[in-house]
C-alpha cells in the first residue's frame, strides 16, 4: 500500500511540473509572439523611412540637374 500512495504521489508530482513546464513554454511563446509583431512594426518603419529617403534624394538628384542647367548659361 505504501509503494502505491509513493507512486501516486510522484505521479502528482510529475503532472504538475508538466503542467509547469507547459505554462512556461506558453508564456514564452506569447513574448516571442509580441516580439516578433514589434520586429514587424519596426521593419515596416524603417521601410517607409527608406522609401521617403529614396524619394527625397530623386528629388534632390532632379533639383540638382536643373540648378545645373540653369546655371550653365552664365559662362565665365
Amino acid at each position: 500500500m505504501e509503494g502505491l500512495k509513493t507512486s501516486e504521489q510522484e505521479l502528482v508530482e510529475a503532472r504538475d511540473n508538466m503542467l509547469n513546464i507547459i505554462e512556461n513554454l506558453s508564456a514564452l511563446s506569447e513574448e516571442n509572439a509580441a516580439s516578433s509583431e514589434e520586429l514587424a512594426a519596426t521593419v515596416q518603419e524603417q521601410t517607409a523611412s527608406a522609401e521617403e529617403i529614396a524619394s527625397s534624394s530623386q528629388f534632390l538628384s532632379e533639383t540638382a540637374q536643373k540648378l545645373t542647367e540653369m546655371i550653365s548659361i552664365f559662362k565665365i
